[in-house]
């Protein structure tokens, strides 16, 4: 509880430190990712637990099946909104200080846009964004899916070497099926 109070007040003191106040609102991406990690949290479960099985022979499918799943729920309802925060905070704490004005020229558009994906403008490629953003949740992610699977599986006879492996492949797997996904409904609306 108390890391929430102290996330709260360091939102809002970013917040109200902005000198610059805009009509033109942005997007943040949170709401844009958020629904369609959830909508394909089945599929992600089945693929980490195809990765999982496979690197970790000695444990029951099932029980494999139930640490993905239990794992992919907390990571998508906490680590995703962590990530996302972390990236929100620092987009503006960069964007309050004269960090990019005296630097952007130096710094290229890429980085600069990976840095603004947490919350994009209208003129920004909500693609991009979202590809931007699977690196700090794929981070996030295994982070929190580690320490889940660590927990349901330290019966098992196995390295938690192993199933941190395990799980840093299985978190890859699924963040590479989330960027083809992304691409394909990119080139989608491209297309239409």
């Amino acid at each position: 509880m108390k890391f929430l109070k102290i996330a709260f007040c360091a939102m809002v003191v970013l917040l109200l430190s902005q000198s610059q106040v805009s009509a033109n609102t942005g997007l943040p991406m949170l709401f844009i990712f958020a629904p369609g990690a959830a909508l394909l949290l089945v599929p992600v479960i089945f693929i980490e637990t195809c990765v999982m099985c496979k690197m970790l022979k000695k444990i029951n499918r099932l029980t494999v099946l139930k640490t993905a799943t239990v794992s992919n729920v907390i990571s998508t309802l906490i680590g995703v909104p962590l990530a996302w925060h972390i990236m929100l905070a620092v987009q503006l704490s960069l964007s309050s200080s004269s960090f990019l004005e005296n630097w952007a020229h130096r710094i290229p558009d890429l980085l600069i846009m990976f840095v603004n994906s947490a919350w994009i403008g209208e003129k920004d490629s909500w693609a991009f964004a979202l590809l931007s953003l699977q690196i700090p949740f794929c981070i996030i992610s295994y982070w929190i899916e580690a320490g889940v699977s660590l927990r349901y599986l330290r019966k098992c006879d196995i390295p938690p070497k192993r199933i941190k492996l395990a799980v840093r492949n299985a978190n890859i797997a699924s963040y590479l099926f989330f960027a083809i996904v992304i691409v394909i409904v990119r080139l989608a609306h491209y297309v239409a």
